[in-house]
């Protein structure tokens, strides 16, 4: 066993259980804030409509060492008004700004402004915070597994 474990006394069932408790919480709360539907409802072909930008605000979130904003905004499709929201870090975008708004052809309510999220965070920050929950349930595993593995000393009467 590595010296840092036995300095701890920590087990390997206690590592794993810590990092599937602590990492998935985490990694809960970054999946909810990522950015899943770009990749799969966006193509560069899908149509773009000049939009306006109606507010540019930064939020709590940082990627990096950069605030990230969110930036409502708002576009017409034959004659229909329809608002949304997108994220990045800043983009130097005001309000007013005339910005390119892609949307998904079925769905023009589905939209974003072009090269930017339509949630606060990358989807593979949450694949990569899902490591460590990924990664306590292996120690898990692997705990559970030698400890049904060991040879069970009978006494003999």
């Amino acid at each position: 066993m590595p010296l840092i474990f036995s300095v701890l006394r920590l087990s390997l069932r206690t590592i794993g259980l810590l990092l599937l408790f602590f990492g998935g919480g985490f990694t809960y709360h970054v999946a909810a804030d990522s950015d899943f539907t770009s990749p799969v409802h966006f193509r560069i072909s899908d149509p773009v409509v000049q939009g306006v930008v109606l507010s540019a605000l930064p939020m709590h979130e940082v990627s990096g060492a950069h605030a990230i904003y969110e930036y409502h905004y708002a576009y017409h499709i034959a004659g229909q008004r329809f608002e949304g929201f997108s994220y990045a870090e800043n983009m130097g975008v005001e309000k007013g700004a005339s910005v390119p708004v892609r949307y998904a052809p079925g769905r023009p309510s589905l939209s974003r402004i072009d090269n930017m999220r339509a949630a606060p965070f990358r989807w593979w920050l949450a694949v990569g915070f899902a490591l460590f929950p990924a990664s306590g349930l292996w120690m898990i595993y692997l705990s559970r597994r030698r400890s049904t593995s060991a040879p069970r000393h009978v006494s003999q009467a």
